[in-house]
């Protein structure tokens, strides 16, 4: 980002020469030194030159849509609903309000200034994540610009310079206390982005902390394959003892191209694993699971689940798991429910603090995505009753309800849903649902087709409009 930002300055300040014809060329010399500076100091790592050439196959690997999937961090900035998010809200009025500033301030801000505006404006759009660095920078330049621009307007009235000078202070930091207090009572997580918990320690619904303490406790079966998550926490936890088959570093991207690979494809996986004789297979489950590789491991007699919650699981080679004495006596059974990780005492919600249906509703969400409909309905159940007002912990025990064919229990909690948010894709793809096992068609397909309208659309309904009955003629 460095070199990035120090590049525009070089752009400017040459385009800047070049509009205004100067003699002097010590302000491009001097941003010319600079960035020449700070590309020689990305070469002082203990890499050399390879990592500045990995950071580049990397953005080029970030341009591919299948890979963008896996990564939370990199999903794009409108994925989820607007009209509910806050913080997308405000980010389209900055929009709005940045076409008419840099209008009005084009002869008084640097060229420097508005190519920077565009950049980061251009990143937030891209992806999620830059939205931070994008709120840290820009609305506080419009607001300056702002203020400039109505104090020239006005160059007589010192009070209401005064006043806006105030009112801008005051907006931010009233939109930064705003921030803040989303995140701590849960709602910033609640409507994007994996599940969080709050507190010092490591998030024991985002880190596969279970299942490395099983991984440690059946003596490390090794060789070991592992998701990347999940290698990056084990290295923290392990303190270096086993050495994970990829981590969050990316450190080799021949093994990071072959690590893709087999994640997407158990047959490949299969393959590799006997000829590598790997013992133990370490997944991360959040935010993303790898829904296939795990079905496959689950399916295979060979493996065995030995620790599985929200966060993570741990499959070990069944041979390995007999001859310990001190495992687990049985695998996990996932077709049937589990027990609960926390009594499902009734909670509350009030201003400071809302009712946190976690680990339950994770686990019972993961379970649906993995097609474990009869868990799932438990643990959902389980969340819904001690969280009696998440109406979209209903919206998921509706989907494992349906899948299970009990689409009258399943019929109370998508009318709620659809009460709370009439425009949630899922909820009509659910109300379809119930309407074809009545064998109301016709209602069924327009569910379907309303599910793919609204934004963003639900993939499942397309499945289903695939599978419905071609209407008759009358």
């Amino acid at each position: 980002t460095g070199p990035l930002l120090v590049g525009l300055h070089l752009v400017a300040a040459v385009l800047d020469r070049w509009r205004q014809r100067q003699a002097s060329m010590t302000p491009v010399r001097q941003t010319a030194g600079a960035v020449a500076a700070m590309l020689v100091a990305t070469l002082v790592n203990p890499w050399g030159v390879r990592l500045p050439w990995h950071n580049i196959t990397a953005v080029v690997d970030m341009s591919q849509a299948h890979l963008r999937q896996g990564i939370v961090e990199w999903q794009p900035t409108f994925a989820g609903p607007v009209a509910s998010d806050l913080t997308l809200l405000a980010f389209i009025a900055s929009l709005a309000w940045s076409i008419v500033v840099l209008w009005v301030a084009r002869r008084r801000a640097s060229l420097y200034e508005v190519l920077v505006v565009l950049a980061l404006t251009a990143l937030a759009l891209q992806a999620r994540r830059h939205l931070a660095v994008y709120a840290v920078v820009v609305p506080p330049w419009l607001a300056l610009q702002t203020v400039l621009s109505l104090s020239t307007a006005w160059q007589q009235a010192v009070r209401w310079r005064l006043i806006l000078r105030t009112l801008s202070l005051v907006a931010m930091v009233m939109l930064s206390l705003w921030l803040s207090l989303d995140v701590w009572r849960g709602l910033f997580y609640e409507r994007f982005g994996p599940p969080r918990q709050r507190g010092a320690a490591f998030s024991t619904i985002d880190h596969p902390t279970a299942a490395i303490e099983t991984f440690q406790s059946v003596g490390r079966p090794l060789p070991l394959f592992n998701n990347v998550a999940a290698g990056s926490h084990l290295l923290w936890v392990d303190g270096g003892r086993t050495t994970p088959f990829i981590d969050g570093r990316l450190l080799s991207a021949t093994d990071f191209r072959e690590y893709r690979t087999l994640l997407g494809s158990p047959r490949r996986f299969a393959a590799a694993a006997e000829s590598r004789g790997w013992r133990s297979v370490l997944l991360s489950l959040q935010p993303f699971a790898p829904v296939a590789l795990f079905r496959a491991l689950y399916e295979q007699p060979q493996w065995h689940l030995l620790s599985f919650d929200a966060a993570g699981a741990l499959f070990v080679r069944a041979d390995h798991h007999a001859d310990r004495v001190d495992a687990p006596a049985a695998p996990i059974d996932l077709s049937r429910p589990l027990s609960a990780p926390a009594t499902p005492a009734p909670g509350r919600d009030g201003f400071w603090q809302r009712c946190d249906p976690q680990p339950l509703a994770a686990r019972g969400a993961l379970l649906l995505r993995l097609g474990f409909a009869n868990a799932a309905r438990a643990d959902l159940a389980r969340a819904l009753q001690r969280c009696s007002a998440r109406w979209q912990v209903g919206l998921q025990l509706s989907t494992a309800l349906l899948d299970l064919g009990r689409a009258s229990d399943a019929l109370p909690l998508v009318e709620r849903a659809l009460r709370e948010d009439i425009g949630r894709a899922e909820a009509w793809t659910n109300l379809g649902r119930i309407h074809a096992s009545t064998g109301n068609w016709q209602e069924a397909v327009a569910c379907w087709q309303h599910a793919l309208e609204v934004i963003p659309p639900d993939p499942a309904a397309a499945r289903y409009l695939r599978q419905a009955p071609a209407p008759t003629a009358p």
